[in-house]
């Protein structure tokens, strides 16, 4: 069974997949850590962990994006952070991935689009950050600058 982090219930990273900045505010915000795993705790404060998930997520992209294994070529890939364009920030996306999510096979739209495309954002590592948004911007303001916690909200988070 793979471990999960979640955020006010929805799955923000991949299955068995924290990152050190991350675990690092979790347990600042209260975290109590059993092996790989934590019960729920509330986040106090937005602003932080929102930061630490786009660092680690995005950092890990980037990562990637730069060193990477190309199946069709049968090489390893280097690449200066210049070199990169917005189609390796969608290297995983399929030729006609999005396409699928939108239209049925004979070009109708699909009336399920709406979920589809939630589906697909929510597996592109590009997109982690704008997930974890999607999850918590309900319960918070923004205030100069900063995601503030609204009075009377909470935001949960636990891995399990």
């Amino acid at each position: 069974m793979s471990n999960r982090f979640y955020v006010n219930g929805v799955q923000i990273y991949g299955n068995n997949e924290m990152f050190p900045r991350t675990k690092e505010e979790l347990t600042k915000q209260g975290a109590k850590w059993n092996g790989g795993t934590f019960g729920v705790i509330e986040i106090k404060d937005p602003q932080a962990l929102m930061d630490v998930v786009t660092k680690d997520s995005l950092g890990f992209l980037k990562d990637i994006m730069m060193n990477h294994y190309d199946p069709i070529k049968d090489e390893d890939i280097e690449k200066s952070f210049d070199e990169l364009t917005d189609i390796d920030a969608l290297s995983s996306l399929l030729p006609k991935e999005l396409l699928s999510c939108i239209y049925e096979k004979d070009g109708e739209p699909n009336l399920l689009a709406y979920r589809r495309i939630e589906n697909w954002i929510a597996n592109k590592r590009v997109m982690t950050p704008y997930l974890l948004w999607t999850v918590i911007k309900d319960d918070v303001d923004f205030k100069e600058g900063k995601l503030i916690l609204k009075e009377g909200n909470t935001i949960t988070a636990t891995m399990y």
